[in-house]
């Protein structure tokens, strides 16, 4: 396997761009319902994951997380992001294969990436 997945999704539940700050709190403390992409368009946020394990999401990052994983997002500015919430058919799906909780990917086309994302969250 050459290092690449793909997701078969079954169906997109939410799709939105929106600004987190110290005022809005985001928090996950009994785990996501669904599996969810966020691509962070501006600033910086802190997920912390009940494990103990923190992640520095910035801008032009894209998270993986999956269905199940508890965590909190901590920001002290606004942390501008296009988030994807959806399910995904598990059984023709390379992710139904393995327990990946979550994956920072750090892409080289950004830019091509948030236009898809921003298409998405419009339809």
């Amino acid at each position: 396997m050459s290092g690449e997945f793909y997701i078969d999704v079954g169906r997109v539940h939410l799709a939105h761009e929106y600004v987190l700050d110290s005022v809005r709190r985001c928090a996950y403390p009994r785990g996501r319902e669904v599996f969810g992409l966020v691509f962070a368009i501006a600033g910086s946020a802190e997920y912390r994951f009940v494990t103990g394990e923190r992640l520095v999401v910035e801008a032009g990052d894209v998270l993986f997380l999956s269905a199940g994983v508890a965590y909190t997002i901590v920001t002290e500015r606004a942390f501008r992001h296009v988030t994807v919430n959806f399910d995904i058919h598990r059984e023709s799906s390379i992710l139904g294969r393995f327990a990946v909780p979550y994956c920072l990917i750090k892409p080289e086309n950004a830019e091509s990436i948030l236009r898809r994302f921003r298409r998405i969250a419009e339809l």
